[in-house]
């Protein structure tokens, strides 16, 4: 399993089946976080309300919410400006379903003005090193990466977990489009199982 340098470092999407553990995963990679620093800020965006219902308001774990988020980038941003050596708690941005934030789903927005503010903090977040130098990290989790409609958003990520339950799955999916989408700037990294979850780790080389 990644290791907080590891999550700082990457900017992660995964993928998997329905009950492949894309939340169990999540929710381990939360406790990673929290052991290592308690006063590191995380916000969740569960579209479902059920599988981190129980983790959001304890101690610094918010419930998504994409003004807040584009809120608090835009200060760091103002901070950095005036002042290089500023440093900053780290900021993650956990999305359980990234898919249905973005079109032609985006399920959550219940305004025209809370949908774009969705889609940018998104977008944003997903800045490379300009977000890494305000520490701000993105996590996402989806079922069907090809819903994934925004360039801006789908080539930013760093890592890309396949999660499977058998490794002997005959379903290649998910590194095809890999492959089809970056050529051989992505490559397998390595296999690792957490449980009884197996993970595959695809490296994008930028």
């Amino acid at each position: 399993m990644l290791r907080f340098k590891e999550l700082v470092n990457n900017n992660i999407l995964m993928s998997g089946e329905t009950g492949a553990g894309k939340s169990y995963i999540l929710h381990k990679i939360i406790e990673e976080i929290r052991k290592e620093d308690e006063e590191t800020l995380i916000y969740i965006s569960d579209p479902k309300f059920v599988e981190f219902k129980k983790d959001i308001n304890n101690q610094n774990i918010l419930s998504y919410d994409a003004l807040e988020i584009a809120k608090i980038i835009k200060e760091r941003q103002n901070a950095i400006k005036n002042d290089k050596n500023i440093s900053f708690n780290h900021l993650f941005i956990i999305y359980d379903e990234i898919g249905l934030l973005l079109p032609p789903s985006c399920s959550i927005a219940k305004s025209s003005m809370r949908k774009e503010a969705i889609e940018d903090s998104i977008i944003k977040s997903c800045n490379g090193k300009a977000f890494k130098d305000i520490n701000v990290h993105l996590i996402a989790a989806t079922q069907t990466p090809a819903r994934f409609t925004l360039e801006e958003t789908f080539d930013k990520f760093d890592l890309y977990f396949e999660i499977k339950t058998n490794l002997d799955e005959d379903n290649d999916y998910y590194l095809k489009m890999l492959k089809k989408k970056f050529g051989k700037n992505i490559y397998e990294l390595c296999t690792t199982h957490l449980d009884e979850r197996f993970i595959i780790i695809y490296k994008l080389e930028k």
